[in-house]
């Protein structure tokens, strides 16, 4: 496989929607994984797994090559933290606490969410129908409207479990042995995306807003849910939005 002009761990700090990603064509993932489907008639379980499992080990052997490469000893790097502290540095169990909490406020919303969607197919079925009523009798409609809110019900389901699991990874992040708080932290990077993807969402439910205001009551539960998370995730993470993700951010 020809992984020449590949963008070195992009995947890693993105939302995972390669349809729609712009680099997708620049992603050593991505190609791994096409390449991967296409050598398959049917994919099992099992062929998951194995595809997870190799991606991971290499992913690992890449990164122990980086850490050689620059020279870094993490283990003289640790003893001297410890030398200096007393213990391996760990983050503020006041700030993990508080992570661990809103983690349980991300994965209701996701739940909660995608069952709104699904549940209000009905409502959808009914703008449609509205749509075309007006077309027949020659009445204007709003395309980039409507296109809008066909974006934002995808990007509500999209994001629905996306930001609970990003969210999830940051307090597992902080519990790790080389947690740092630098601002190229790896916590840093999955703070920066979980917080644009909460950005979108909210963006998205604003929309649906406008468009069945009936709704108000519900949406705004959403809402506030979202922005709760957003607001502690900005307060812990002052740095996320500074952290450069590769290719994205270049």
């Amino acid at each position: 496989m020809n992984l020449e002009g590949k963008i070195p761990l992009i995947h890693i700090y993105c939302d995972n929607w390669c349809e729609r990603c712009p680099f997708s064509d620049r992603c050593e993932m991505f190609a791994r994984e096409q390449a991967w489907r296409d050598s398959k008639d049917s994919v099992t379980d099992n062929d998951v797994f194995e595809f997870v499992e190799k991606n991971l080990s290499e992913a690992l052997e890449k990164m122990m090559a980086y850490i050689e490469e620059k020279g870094i000893d993490l283990a003289a790097e640790t003893d001297e933290e410890e030398d200096q502290t007393g213990a391996t540095p760990s983050p503020n169990p006041e700030l993990l606490e508080e992570l661990i909490q809103i983690s349980g406020v991300a994965k209701k919303y996701g739940s909660l969410s995608l069952k709104w969607i699904i549940d209000k197919n009905t409502m959808f079925e009914g703008y449609r129908d509205m749509l075309l009523q007006r077309q027949e009798l020659g009445l204007a409609v709003d395309e980039y409207e409507v296109a809008e809110l066909a974006n934002a019900v995808e990007e509500i389901q999209w994001y629905s479990h996306f930001v609970g699991a990003k969210v999830h990874r940051i307090a597992d992040q902080l519990q790790e042995p080389f947690y740092n708080d630098d601002i190229q932290s790896d916590a840093n990077g999955s703070a920066k995306v979980v917080l644009i993807a909460i950005g979108r969402s909210i963006k998205s439910w604003e929309i649906m807003m406008r468009d069945f205001p009936e709704k108000m009551d519900e949406i705004i539960t959403f809402l506030s849910s979202l922005q709760r998370l957003q607001a502690v995730i900005q307060r812990l993470f002052p740095n996320a939005e500074a952290f450069h993700r590769p290719g994205f951010d270049d």
